[in-house]
């Protein structure tokens, strides 16, 4: 009979004697995994005692440094394994990738060992977290540089690949010394079936020699909890007193987020071989957690399913070669950008198959031949957005200009479509002029539409035939003109962007009927048969983002922040709450936040904007666009677009203003989101690591504590939690009144011409 006096509830005690363990139960070796971390690249040997063969670590990671512990750790007793490591001082995770041959649903022993052995010359124990896939799985910690430590799970694999991920929680470099797996019997350990089992301590008693290891059926004789009292009596009938060999005891541990879909995440490791990426960021699973997903990656999200590829943004990654035959697995992708790469050859058919693709972009490669028939009838039926430079060739003699020589199908297809789109807009143009003319007479005034209205000549000579570049994107470009006495920014639609098309028709419509002093003026448009553009009030110093990482503009103080801020905050308020419907602006960022003459800020860039219905439900779905860094994850991954999704990008607008640092920022050398590196930093609990250091401390403390606060809010992973944007208005009042009741130490403003971008520096995905 066995009694425990003060056990935990959920400890579960798997055997009292036991005369084999975990690895008995495949002695050929064929189900371990032995990985060495830090040996040489390709090396393996045997190790003298246990006869198991150990690999180098570096076909399971793409990151990380070579280290040795100091030889005076280094003593005879010591395991071979405890020798050598692989640290990482860069990155904030980087994962260990194992694929068994098993496979999924079989039952893994997963060990990680860490020995630090003073290698770095410290002397200073660290802190940092381990993960299984995507589940926190411990903490390391050490009570000595000459003691190791394990960490041991009992693991049944949904999955092909097993992610062991180091995270840096800001306590020291992250390393690891050893991991190894090893397949378990179908029939031992099956209470597996009520959740992971975490080795809570191992005892072997009775040995003469302390630790027993493999091949002797034995693994360590380790204590790693808090000391519990075991009792054992004998039975009545019992002539002898009771015997025990070995104990093992497991805590059941909950691993309850789902990897991504094996196929999809076989897609992506295909892709990452085949073009060697060197992109440390794809590492571990693609999808999860959602806080390291692979850069340019969109997944889809769903509590009872994998996490599913539905966007896939490889632009400008220098990639070679033909299209990887990879991404034909990629069955949920709704857009795929290849754009702005040294891809060649034809475009495969196979891209045909993706029934869900409705973004392609394939401009900037050298590609050969023309697209496939397939592809080219899903354009021409409006269900796919291709951009493509036309057929290009390698033969020298060839005449065609990769830019301008156009498939003849391609021809038929483009024409009408811009002809159609035309015609609509022609039409909306109307209909709102009508509207508005019919509104203005009701208040007893006039309005001639007409005088809105420029010609492609009249706007030649308005900016000199296009002499002065104000800036440039996706839509066209944009120039500096003069009506008049008064300066104007002309945005022109290029004759090749059947997208821009699309945005230039919604923010024309949207803003011939709002108006706002915190929201860009509309001075005119035109549209003639083959040129369109809108001309907008010129906004002399720029945008926000420039006066916080342009060393040429002027350097904005505390007060000056959060007047900015406030009053975008007062022009997406008027968009969400003072407009019928609503609207949601879908492109919140700090490129899109203009600075007239007396720094009023301004929002702009309505393309991407949707009207929002009132009734009929809590959200619309649409495809994912608008700027990588500033879209809520809710959105990002269902394509369900609330007000929230503007609070949340707003939020991110808030915390660069707050910090001076961009959306995706640098941290211990690797790219982290900005919410993250605040939500680390608030751990130190002093807002001077927080705020920009540039202001050298000169603000309201409890005003930037309020910002930084408030910040977090619009940020919540929950939309719910999330304020409205009449909350936030009061908010940022309140920090500025703060700020400005506090002694006068400020500087005073800068002013100057400054260069202005009326729209996106991303080139977003169109509706």
């Amino acid at each position: 009979m066995t009694t425990f006096q003060g056990f935990l509830p959920m400890l579960v005690l798997l055997g009292l004697v036991l005369t084999s363990v975990l690895v008995h139960a495949q002695d050929d070796q064929s189900g371990f995994i032995s990985i060495d971390c830090g040996i040489v690249e390709g090396s393996t040997y045997t190790d003298n005692i246990t006869n198991i063969n150990y690999v180098s670590d570096a076909d399971f990671i793409d990151s990380g440094e070579i280290q040795n512990i100091l030889s005076i750790y280094n003593s005879f007793s010591i395991d071979t394994q405890l020798t050598t490591l692989r640290s990482f001082p860069q990155n904030t995770r980087n994962c260990y990738t194992l694929k068994p041959t098993q496979g999924k649903g079989n039952r893994y022993l997963i060990r990680a060992r860490f020995m630090y052995g003073n290698y770095d010359f410290k002397g200073q124990l660290p802190e940092f977290d381990v993960y299984l896939g995507p589940d926190y799985w411990d903490t390391i910690r050490f009570n000595s540089s000459s003691k190791p430590t394990n960490r041991e799970i009992i693991h049944v694999l949904s999955s092909d690949y097993i992610h062991v991920c180091l995270v840096n929680i800001g306590r020291g470099t992250p390393f690891v010394s050893a991991i190894e797996l090893r397949l378990l019997a179908g029939d031992m350990y099956k209470e597996t079936d009520f959740g992971s089992l975490y080795l809570f301590a191992r005892v072997n008693f009775g040995s003469a020699f302390g630790t027993v290891r493999y091949e002797a059926d034995n693994t360590e004789p380790e204590i790693i909890a808090p000391t519990y009292t075991l009792t054992i009596n004998k039975t009545k009938n019992s002539t002898l007193p009771p015997i025990i060999n070995a104990l093992e005891l497991y805590t059941l541990k909950q691993l309850p987020q789902n990897q991504t879909y094996d196929h999809d995440a076989a897609a992506l490791w295909s892709i990452k071989s085949a073009y060697k990426t060197n992109n440390k960021n794809w590492q571990g699973d693609p999808c999860t957690p959602q806080e390291f997903v692979w850069e340019g990656i969109g997944c889809s999200y769903n509590d009872t399913e994998f996490p599913r590829i539905v966007s896939l943004n490889l632009s400008a990654y220098g990639l070679n070669g033909g299209i990887d035959p990879g991404i034909a697995n990629l069955t949920m992708i709704h857009t795929l950008d290849l754009s702005n790469n040294n891809l060649t050859g034809t475009v495969p058919n196979f891209l045909s198959g993706l029934n869900l693709l409705m973004v392609l972009n394939l401009k900037g490669n050298n590609f050969v031949g023309p697209i496939p028939a397939e592809l080219q009838a899903k354009a021409s039926k409006g269900s796919l957005t291709l951009s493509y430079d036309g057929e290009s060739t390698s033969d020298a003699a060839s005449s065609c200009d990769r830019n301008t020589c156009k498939n003849k199908k391609d021809n038929k297809i483009i024409v009408p479509v811009i002809a159609a789109v035309a015609s609509l807009f022609v039409i909306l143009i109307a209909l709102t002029a009508v509207w508005m003319i019919k509104k203005q007479k009701e208040h007893g005034r006039g309005l001639d539409i007409r005088k809105q209205q420029y010609t492609y000549s009249e706007v030649q000579s308005i900016t000199d035939n296009f002499s002065v570049v104000l800036g440039r994107g996706g839509f066209g470009t944009v120039y500096h003109g003069i009506i008049g006495d008064t300066q104007v920014a002309v945005k022109m639609l290029s004759g090749s962007s059947l997208q821009g098309d699309k945005e230039f028709q919604a923010e024309a419509y949207l803003l011939l009927g709002i108006h706002h002093k915190n929201l860009i003026s509309l001075v005119g448009y035109c549209n003639d048969e083959s040129h369109k553009g809108i001309i907008y009030e010129f906004m002399a110093n720029g945008n926000l983002e420039s006066h916080l990482f342009d060393t040429a503009s002027s350097f904005l103080n505390w007060e000056e922040r959060l007047q900015i801020v406030c009053d975008a905050a007062h022009g997406l308020e008027y968009l969400h709450h003072g407009c019928k419907p609503p609207i949601v602006h879908r492109d919140i960022k700090g490129t899109n936040i203009l600075l007239n003459e007396s720094f009023q800020a301004k929002l702009a860039d309505f393309g991407l904007s949707k009207a929002f219905p009132t009734e009929g439900g809590t959200h619309i779905s649409t495809a994912v666009a608008g700027t990588p860094g500033y879209l809520e994850p809710e959105y990002y991954t269902s394509n369900r677009l609330t007000e929230k999704s503007d609070v949340y990008s707003f939020g991110i607008v808030l915390l660069v203003v707050i910090t001076g640092q961009p959306a995706i920022t640098k941290y211990d050398n690797d790219n982290i989101h900005i919410s993250r590196l605040v939500n680390l930093k608030l751990a130190e609990g002093d807002i001077n690591n927080i705020v920009d250091p540039r202001l050298l401390g000169d603000f309201d403390i409890n005003s930037a504590w309020k910002a930084v606060e408030l910040a977090m809010a619009c940020v919540a992973h929950t939309p719910s939690r999330r304020p409205t944007m009449n909350e936030v208005v009061l908010e940022l009042n309140d920090c500025l009144v703060a700020e400005r009741a506090r002694p006068e130490t400020k500087p005073k403003k800068l002013t100057g011409l400054m260069s202005l971008n009326l729209e996106s520096a991303y080139d977003p995905s169109p509706i």
